[in-house]
């Protein structure tokens, strides 16, 4: 027989790091076929199954559900045939989990650590943990060896309640953690523009009643968007450590707020598609993201954002970079007020849009030229933009 590892490639995702080990779709002592999914893991962006590299019996699971994986890292070994080699023993299983492997198995530990590293925990201080979100490894154990049981665990709990809820990022909310933090560590400038909404309120009117996937707002500045930025190529680009890389096609990540936190897919060669083709491909995102269901393709090589929190009412705000991209735009709701047209005070339904870019690439007059083009096109009932056929 032998041994087979199974690592954690770039293939989850670019820009990828690490990943968390969400789920095991086999135990150890099981057979696999080559292509065969056997576990579930979750990068920045989305949770995506894995494949086994090749057929055989998995000898060894060696990262644990909840585990955090470095890009290249081992998440387990499969003996295959093709020689002697000896298996490998399974990690052991915690109290109570299905024999589907997939319930958590014990973490890895981050604290005290007993032989195998694991934190010597009993299975009902485990469960305990689980169910309440506390880490173990925070945790002191007053049994043998260090090793925690359930008093431990409600000792905690009881301490945790005198300083308020608790809870521990997990999914989304965690890979966005990790993002923003990523984030603070570029400089950032934000500039804003009021933008009116008439010229796009004309244009869904023409284009009401036709065939195929209805255009929603959001749709019409994701297009003006993608056709501004080839006015504005210093912010579809990034910063290469000490370059700047400009990217050879326009692809908008769209924010999308989940229970589980902001996930931002990504339409590819937005500029290229019509206004339908970018309602569909949006559409079809945004129900893969609120089902937790993005491929790693969905959420790869976006060069700028756009962030729509007019949709749930806010009136102005400014969005963080998601690196490595250099801009990200934040859209306000269209609400009613004064403006001066032709000399005269009338009430028109204005937005604000703000545009923050990475100061290493972009700075304010690349930030106007952005905005200025894409109030332009939205503004002019948007010309151009055609439902059916890209420009």
């Amino acid at each position: 027989m032998v041994e087979i590892e199974l690592r954690l490639t770039g293939a989850a995702g670019e820009y990828m790091e690490s990943a968390t080990v969400v789920a095991w779709l086999k135990t150890p002592g099981e057979s696999v076929r080559e292509g065969e999914s056997i576990v579930v893991v979750e990068t920045a962006k989305a949770s995506t199954e894995i494949a086994a590299p090749s057929s055989g019996v998995l000898a060894r699971i060696v990262a644990a559900v909840g585990a955090e994986v470095s890009l290249g890292g081992v998440l387990a070994v499969i003996e295959g045939s093709g020689g002697g080699a000896a298996s490998i023993p399974a990690l052991p299983r915690e109290a109570g989990a299905s024999s589907t492997g997939r319930a958590a198995l014990p973490p890895p530990a981050r604290g005290r650590a007993g032989e195998g590293g694991w934190i010597l925990a009993s299975p009902i201080a485990r469960r305990l943990a689980r169910e309440n979100t506390l880490d173990l490894a925070a945790i002191t154990g007053s049994g043998p060896d260090g090793r925690i049981g359930e008093r431990d665990v409600l000792a905690a709990l009881a301490a945790r309640k005198q300083d308020g809820r608790r809870e521990a990022p997990a999914g989304y909310r965690k890979a966005m953690a990790k993002r923003m933090s990523a984030s603070a560590a570029v400089p950032q400038f934000s500039v804003s523009l009021a933008v009116d909404g008439a010229g796009i309120e004309a244009l869904l009117d023409r284009l009401k009643g036709g065939d195929g996937t209805p255009i929603s707002v959001n749709d019409v500045i994701m297009k003006s968007v993608a056709l501004a930025l080839r006015e504005a190529p210093r912010f579809n680009a990034r910063w290469d450590g000490d370059a700047v890389l400009f990217h050879d096609h326009i692809n908008l990540g769209m924010a999308v707020a989940t229970e589980h936190g902001l996930a931002a897919p990504v339409i590819r060669d937005a500029d290229k598609l019509s206004l339908r083709g970018i309602a569909s491909a949006g559409f079809r995102l945004r129900r893969r993201t609120l089902g937790r269901k993005l491929t790693p393709e969905d959420v790869a090589r976006a060069s700028f954002t756009v962030s729509n929190l007019g949709l749930l009412g806010a009136e102005e705000f400014v969005a963080l970079l998601n690196p490595p991209e250099v801009g990200i735009l934040a859209v306000g709701a269209f609400t009613p007020m004064p403006v001066v047209r032709d000399g005269a005070i009338v009430v028109r339904r204005m937005a604000k849009f703000t545009v923050t870019g990475d100061h290493r690439v972009v700075d304010g007059a690349d930030a106007a030229r952005l905005l200025t083009a894409i109030r332009t096109l939205l503004e002019n009932a948007p010309i151009g933009l055609d439902a059916d056929q890209a420009p």
